[in-house]
This record gives C-alpha cells, sequence and structure tokens, in this order.
C-alpha cells in the first residue's frame, strides 16, 4: 500500500514537471493542487475536531469529578462551622461557670489558709506544753531508772 502510494505520488510528480510547461495544462495543476490541500486541511479539520470533541468531553468529566467533590468538601465545611459554633457556645458557658467555680475555690482557701494556720498554731502550742509536762514530772524517773546523773 505504502509503495503503490510512492509509486503514484512520483509518477504524478513526473507528469506534473513534464506538462508543466505547457500553458494549458498549468492551471490544471494548480487546480488539482488546491483540491489535494482541502482534502488535508478537511481531513486534518477533522482530526482537530475530533480532538476537540474528545478533550471537551475528558474536560467535562473531569468538571463534574471537580463539582462532586467541592460539594462533598462544601458539606463537610458546612458541618465543621456548625460544630465549630456548637463547641463554641459551649466553651463560652463553661468558662463562665469554671470562672465562678474558680473564684469561689480561691475565696475558700484564702479564708481556710486563716483558720487552719491558727488552728495548727494552738494544736502545736498544746502539744508543746504537754511534752514540756510529762518532761517535768518523767525527767527524774528516767534519770532514776537508767542510773544517770546524780
Amino acid at each position: 500500500m505504502k509503495n503503490n502510494r510512492l509509486f503514484w505520488s512520483l509518477f504524478y510528480k513526473q507528469i506534473r514537471r513534464s506538462l508543466s510547461y505547457n500553458p494549458f495544462f498549468y492551471p490544471l495543476f494548480d487546480t488539482y493542487d488546491l483540491i489535494e490541500d482541502l482534502k488535508r486541511s478537511r481531513t486534518s479539520i477533522d482530526i482537530k475536531i475530533e480532538q476537540v470533541n474528545a478533550s471537551l468531553k475528558e474536560t467535562s468529566t473531569v468538571i463534574k469529578e471537580l463539582e462532586e467533590e467541592l460539594s462533598l468538601r462544601t458539606e463537610k465545611l458546612k458541618k465543621l462551622q456548625i460544630d465549630y459554633e456548637k463547641y463554641s457556645k459551649l466553651a463560652a458557658v463553661e468558662e463562665d461557670k469554671a470562672a465562678a467555680v474558680i473564684e469561689q475555690v480561691k475565696s475558700t482557701l484564702v479564708l481556710g489558709k486563716s483558720k487552719d494556720r491558727w488552728f495548727s498554731f494552738g494544736l502545736n502550742i498544746v502539744a508543746g506544753l504537754i511534752l514540756f509536762v510529762l518532761g517535768l514530772f518523767l525527767s527524774p524517773l528516767i534519770t532514776n531508772y537508767f542510773g544517770i546523773g546524780g
């Protein structure tokens, strides 16, 4: 098939060269060349149209996929926004409650510190007095028992 085309191509060129010197045949060859160019351009245009059509179909498919992905992400974003608003409100309410509880605990601790200090001071004084009195009474007994001193 390729050899056949090559043959006819060479044959056509040879005939054209031989007849191109004749003014009668020259316009015929130009017309034939124009027709051949039109055929080639038409086939190339048809091929280009097919390529553009395929490209448009592929682009359409990609756009549909992107649109679906975008709608899914938009839904997820809306859900996240709703969750964010809910948790923000909850955090604000809980922050107010937590601040009130912390303030109450602080005031209780400050008041409790002074009471605890006085209670501890009194307890230490009483314990010290008890040990002092026991030392006074038990000191002679212990020294005699162990034979210490004089």
